[in-house]
């Protein structure tokens, strides 16, 4: 980020927050005429939008169909939604306080936010990932990564984890041990057998009288004798 904007170069030299600066590169492909809106939270921003304009606005009309480069330079972003927006590709260059992430019902298929420590709120449903590694994202709170193609979820280093939407991908197994505060899991739409489950249920935590929380899964044809739930009913999981 050494072609920074005037604007952004002001704000470093004069106030000392380079620290606060990050990058968003977007990959649009684009049908046809198209409006397309970012919602930005961010002391101040400047998108590029691959066309040849450059502005401060979130909204932005394209006139042709094809692919276009849009990257977003902004100070201390903190919120990010471009949902909807045709991607194929999202990259995030040290995003230091972005906290919420709306990238669904795209067509991404990687996603990587180890530039991002403090991310809380991530929404990736609706895309072709097969991947999603969350090691560098211990403050997260909300998850929904449904409709994708995933084959591996990695959430054990996810202690804060409240929500987890994972339905509709093609996940086997599935560990939360170490995901103590989790009150709502939904994990159906995949392909786990019996034993699976019986693993996911035993790395449940469990809750005192008075606090339930809610998992929604299906059961394998013919293993509902295999299925243990009471390990879900003696930690406080109901069945929805």
């Amino acid at each position: 980020m050494e072609n920074l904007p005037l604007i952004f170069k002001r704000y470093t030299s004069e106030n000392g927050g380079k620290e606060l600066l990050g990058a968003v590169e977007l990959r649009l492909e684009l049908p046809g005429e198209t409006d397309v809106r970012l919602g930005i939270t961010a002391i101040t921003f400047l998108v590029d939008w691959g066309d040849g304009e450059s502005d401060h606005s979130a909204a932005h009309h394209y006139e042709q169909a094809g692919y276009y480069r849009v990257r977003v330079v902004g100070t201390a972003i903190s919120q990010l939604d471009v949902s909807k927006c045709h991607l194929t590709e999202l990259k995030l260059d040290k995003c230091p306080l972005l906290e919420n992430l709306n990238c669904a019902y795209n067509r991404l298929i990687t996603l990587e936010l180890v530039c991002c420590p403090k991310l809380k709120l991530l929404n990736c449903s609706g895309n072709r990932l097969s991947v999603l590694r969350s090691r560098c994202n211990r403050g997260l709170v909300y998850l929904d990564c449904s409709d994708n193609v995933l084959q591996s979820l990695e959430l054990d280093a996810c202690p804060d984890l409240l929500y987890l939407f994972c339905f509709s991908n093609r996940l086997h197994s599935l560990y939360l041990g170490g995901c103590d505060d989790l009150v709502c899991v939904d994990i159906g739409g995949n392909g786990f057998e019996a034993e699976a489950l019986n693993q996911l249920f035993s790395s449940l935590p469990a809750f005192t009288e008075g606090r339930e929380a809610t998992i929604r899964f299906e059961q394998p044809n013919g293993s509902e004798r295999k299925c243990r739930m009471e390990l879900l009913h003696a930690k406080g999981w109901k069945v929805v």
